[in-house]
C-alpha cells in the first residue's frame, strides 16, 4: 500500500511539473523571434550529468519565462559513435542508443519545443531515478502520441541520429564532454551551469525578460552546477566526422559499472587509466582479501622500481601516463615493488627552510599531496591511479582540477587533505628530499628511474626490459610470471613478422581479418614479434613535404591514427585489435 502511495505521489509531482511547462510567455504555435538566442544542448540520454542538467537546470527557462527569447535545440547524440558497419555505439550501452533515437524522433514528430521538452524531461527524470526502462510511460504522462516509436521502428530515427552525429562531430571547438551547451555559437564548456547568464547577455531585444535583471555578476560566480564540473567525457574524438573510438573494452566498462566506480575517459590517456586500473585489475583483484592467494617470500623476490619525479614536469607526466602504466597492463606489477618519489628537482632554501620547486608553488602543493596519497593509500594500485589522474590533468593543462580525481576514482579525499593540512605531508616530502639527495650517482634530470639500485639515466623509457632482466624468480603460489617477462627471455628465438600496409586498401583489410587473425587464434603470436607499418603506397611530395595516399586523404588520416595507436600501445594485441585494414607487403626475417 505504501509503495502504491509513493508511486502515485511521484507520478502526481511529475505530472504537475510537466504541465507547468505550458505557463510560458511564448505560445506553442509561434516560432521564435528573429532576435531570439539560439541555445543548443548536446547530450546523451543516460549520462547522469546530462539528466541532472536537463531536470534541475534547463527546466528553469520554462518556469521563469526565459524560453520566450530562446530558440532551444536539443541534440541527443553526445559521445556516441558510428562503427564501420554503420551501427551506433553509445557510451552508456544499447539502452542509451535506443533512448537517443526515441528523443530524436520525438523532437522531429513534435517540433514545438514545449511539447518535446516535456517528453525529454520525463525520460531524464526517470533516468535520474534509475527507472529509464519505464520511458514508454512518458507518452501518456505528457499527452503525446506514440508516433516516435513508429519512427524508431521504421529506421527513420537512425537517419535523424546520423544528422545529429554529423552536427556534433563538426562542432568548433569540438565537444570534450556532455552536457555541451552552445549559446549563439559560443561553447560554454565547463561554465555550462551559467547558461542563463549567457542567454541574457546574448539577447539584443528591446525588452529583456525579468529574470535577466536578477542575474547579477555575483550570481554568475555562485550559480555553477558544481565546482568539479560533473560531465560525461568523450573517450577519444578523432578530427573527422562520424569517427569516435573508445579504447576501453566493453568488458572493462561492465566491471566498472558493476563495482559502482565511475571512470570518465576524456582522451586516450584516460583510456589507459580505465583499462589498466579497472576494478578487476587494480582496486580489487579478488572480492575479499581473504580470497587473495597467499604467497611466500621464498623463491619470489620482487624487483624494486623507483621513480623520482616533479609533479608539473611535462616529461614526468608523460612518462607516468604513457609509459609507467605498462607495469599494470603487462602484469609487471606482480613482480615489481613500484615506488613513486615526488620531489625531483626541488630544493630547500637553507636560510628559511622553505621548499622551492622547479615549476613553482603549485608543484610544491602537488608534490606534497601526492606524498600524502602514497602514505594514506598504501595500495600501489590506488595511489598510482590517483597520481596517474593528477598527471593526466597536468598534460591537459588542468592541474588545478586535481580534486576531481578523487570523485572520478571513488577514492577518499579527506584523509589525503588532512595529511596535507596537518603538516604531515611536509614531513613526508622532506624524507623524499633526503632520499633524492642521497642517490648514487646523483640524479641529473627527471624523470629519474632506478631498477634495483641501477639508475637507467637517459634509457628510462626501457624500464620494462631492465625489470625483466633483474627478476630472478619463477612462477610461485598464485603469482604468474608476466607474459612480458617470458617474451623478454625468449626474444632471441622470436620470428619477426612485418606487415607493410595502407588502411583503406581492401586487400589489406581482407588479409588482416582472414589471415593475420590466425596468429592470435592459434597462439602463434607467442613465437612472433609482429610489427605493423601503416604507410603502404603513400608518398611524400616535395617541396612542402605533403603526404599523398593511394586512397585519398581519409587513408592518410587513418594511417596516422594507426601509427599513433602502435606508438601508444606497444603491446601488439591492442594495435592489432585497433587496425581496420592491413597491407600488401609481408616479409619474414
Amino acid at each position: 500500500m505504501a509503495a502504491s502511495r509513493l508511486l502515485f505521489t511521484t507520478t502526481l509531482v511529475l505530472a504537475t511539473v510537466l504541465l507547468s511547462f505550458s505557463f510560458t510567455t511564448r505560445p506553442a504555435a509561434c516560432s521564435p523571434a528573429s532576435d531570439s538566442v539560439t541555445v543548443s544542448v548536446y547530450y546523451e540520454t543516460l549520462c547522469p550529468y546530462c539528466a541532472n542538467f536537463i531536470v534541475n537546470y534547463l527546466l528553469k527557462i520554462f518556469q521563469n519565462g526565459l524560453i520566450s527569447v530562446v530558440n532551444l535545440r536539443m541534440v541527443p547524440w553526445g559521445n556516441a559513435w558510428i562503427q564501420s558497419n554503420g551501427t551506433f555505439v553509445c557510451q552508456h550501452g544499447s539502452d542509451e542508443c535506443l533512448l537517443n533515437t526515441i528523443d530524436a524522433c520525438t523532437i522531429t514528430v513534435y517540433p514545438d519545443v514545449i511539447r518535446h521538452f516535456r517528453f525529454i524531461y520525463c525520460v531524464e527524470r526517470l533516468a535520474l531515478d534509475g527507472k529509464h526502462n519505464e520511458w514508454t510511460n512518458c507518452f501518456e504522462k505528457t499527452g503525446l502520441g506514440t508516433v516516435p516509436i513508429d519512427c524508431y521502428n521504421s529506421g527513420y530515427g537512425n537517419r535523424i541520429e546520423q544528422k545529429y552525429a554529423k552536427e556534433t562531430a563538426e562542432l568548433n571547438p569540438r565537444h570534450r564532454f556532455v552536457p555541451w551547451v552552445v549559446v549563439n555559437n559560443q561553447a560554454l564548456q565547463e561554465d555550462y551551469g551559467n547558461f542563463m547568464t549567457y542567454i541574457c547577455k546574448a539577447y539584443k531585444g528591446k525588452s529583456k525578460p525579468e529574470v535577466c535583471k536578477s542575474l547579477s555578476p555575483k550570481s554568475e560566480s555562485t550559480e555553477k552546477v558544481n565546482s568539479v564540473h560533473p560531465v560525461c567525457y568523450v573517450a577519444l574524438t578523432f578530427h573527422k566526422p562520424y569517427i569516435h573510438v573508445c579504447p576501453v573494452s566493453l568488458h572493462g566498462l561492465k566491471q566498472m559499472a558493476s563495482s559502482g566506480l565511475l571512470f570518465t575517459c576524456s582522451t586516450v590517456f584516460f583510456s589507459f587509466l580505465c583499462f589498466f586500473l579497472s576494478p578487476s585489475n587494480a582496486f580489487s583483484s579478488y572480492p575479499n582479501d581473504e580470497n587473495r592467494p597467499k604467497i611466500s617470500a621464498v623463491g619470489f623476490q620482487k624487483v624494486n622500481l623507483s621513480l623520482y619525479y616533479d609533479t608539473l614536469c611535462p616529461s614526468c607526466a608523460t612518462f607516468i601516463v604513457k609509459n609507467l602504466a605498462g607495469v599494470f597492463d603487462k602484469d609487471l606489477i606482480t613482480i615489481t615493488n613500484l615506488r613513486l618519489v615526488p620531489w625531483g628537482n626541488s630544493l630547500v632554501n637553507k636560510s628559511n627552510n622553505a621548499i622551492v620547486c622547479q615549476h613553482g608553488s603549485d608543484e610544491c602543493v602537488l608534490n606534497t599531496l601526492q606524498a600524502c596519497a602514497i602514505d594514506v593509500l598504501r595500495d600501489v594500485n590506488k595511489h598510482y591511479a590517483l597520481i596517474y589522474c593528477f598527471e593526466f590533468l597536468v598534460i591537459e593543462g588542468r592541474h588545478n582540477d586535481w580534486k576531481s580525481c578523487f570523485n572520478s576514482l571513488g577514492l577518499p579525499e579527506k584523509p589525503v587533505l588532512d595529511c596535507y593540512v596537518s603538516g604531515n605531508g611536509t614531513k613526508l616530502i622532506q624524507k623524499y628530499a633526503d632520499e633524492t639527495a642521497h642517490l648514487n650517482p646523483p640524479h641529473k634530470s627527471v624523470p629519474w628511474v632506478v631498477v634495483n639500485n641501477q639508475p637507467l639515466q637517459e634509457d628510462y623509457q626501457n624500464f620494462a626490459t631492465y625489470v625483466c632482466k633483474a627478476y630472478k624468480g619463477n612462477e610461485h603460489r598464485g603469482i604468474k610470471v608476466p607474459s612480458t617477462l617470458k617474451s623478454q627471455k625468449a626474444n632471441s628465438s622470436l620470428v619477426t613478422l612485418s606487415l607493410y600496409y595502407e588502411t583503406l586498401c581492401p586487400y589489406c583489410q581482407s588479409f588482416i581479418r582472414n589471415n593475420m587473425l590466425k596468429l592470435f587464434v592459434e597462439d602463434l603470436i607467442d613465437i612472433v614479434n609482429l610489427r605493423f607499418v601503416p604507410w603502404g603506397n603513400a608518398r611524400v611530395l616535395e617541396p612542402n613535404k605533403t603526404i599523398i595516399c593511394q586512397h585519398g586523404p581519409d587513408e592518410c588520416y587513418l594511417n596516422t591514427i594507426e601509427a599513433c595507436a602502435i606508438n601508444i600501445w606497444p603491446d601488439v594485441v591492442k594495435p592489432a585489435l585497433f587496425h581496420q585494414c592491413s597491407g600488401i607487403h609481408l616479409t619474414i626475417f
